[in-house]
């Protein structure tokens, strides 16, 4: 994408003006008015900056440019089920938080990944030109019908089983204005964080504890939240009916593969300055 794309804030998650902001350093504003006039100077500012995507392979036979994150178990729920109370604003997903904290569901299946730091055999041909075709993008993945080889002896694909309560794969710190999944995200990394809690090894208690601590990120320094940066994954859930969301969007609920694109997009960002680095 050689374009550079802007945001201006106008829906209730703003994820992705949220993450160009937050690589800027400065505070993000509190209201809205303040909000959309803090994007705009950025627009109309601009340094043209990289961030990553990642391609996904969906069940149907879909296969999507990713700019956020990948959601299946509790958050998609929340983000699915919440649709029906957009006229609330962000308060929408605390309404139906609680709903799912006191009513938990688990999700049978399994993910398979690729660690971050396994070598990539890929990184002399990971240029990407005007000539490069989607098929030549996936640089690790199989079809997405073919079983993915998961002996450490012979391949990088590592397994984990389920059951889980929660799923989360992002390439940004932010998946909305007030929740921070993964701390130490920025717009360009190179890699995918996977995060995810299994259900044998939590509680109620322990899925209200990482919703209020959603919004400053410190939920993944509970030790059952579990988290790993990744280069590929594939989630196969074992449940017929579910959640599955990409983007904030619901997608058919089945197998989903992806892997990083890193550094593919181009966005109107700010760079920090040295002063702000240093408040940081």
């Amino acid at each position: 994408i050689k374009l550079p794309i802007g945001h201006l804030p106008c829906g209730s998650g703003n994820a992705f003006i949220t993450n160009i902001v937050r690589y800027s350093k400065q505070p993000i504003m509190k209201t809205m008015e303040k909000f959309i006039v803090q994007a705009a100077v950025i627009i109309a500012t601009h340094n043209v900056l990289p961030f990553d995507m990642a391609l996904l392979d969906i069940c149907d036979g879909q296969r999507l440019f990713s700019f956020l994150c990948i959601e299946w178990g509790v958050v998609a729920d929340v983000d699915c089920d919440s649709e029906q109370y957009r006229f609330l604003g962000e308060t929408r997903f605390t309404v139906e938080a609680l709903k799912h904290i006191i009513k938990p569901r688990s999700y049978e299946g399994y993910i398979d990944y690729i660690p971050y730091d396994a070598v990539d055999d890929t990184a002399d041909s990971n240029q990407i030109t005007t000539d490069t075709t989607i098929a030549q993008l996936h640089r690790h993945l199989l079809p997405l019908n073919e079983p993915i080889p998961t002996d450490s002896t012979s391949t990088k694909w590592r397994r984990i089983n389920g059951p889980f309560l929660h799923v989360l794969i992002t390439s940004k710190a932010c998946i909305s204005k007030d929740v921070i999944a993964s701390f130490r995200s920025t717009l360009s990394d190179g890699y995918l964080s996977l995060q995810y809690i299994r259900a044998d090894r939590s509680s109620r208690i322990h899925l209200a504890q990482t919703f209020t601590k959603l919004s400053d990120g410190k939920h993944v320094d509970f030790d059952f939240v579990e988290l790993l940066p990744v280069r590929a994954f594939r989630i196969v859930p074992a449940d017929t009916s579910g959640n599955m969301m990409v983007d904030g969007e619901k997608v058919p609920y089945g197998p989903v593969q992806g892997e990083i694109l890193p550094s593919v997009g181009r966005c109107m960002g700010r760079l920090p300055t040295a002063n702000e680095v240093l408040l940081s």
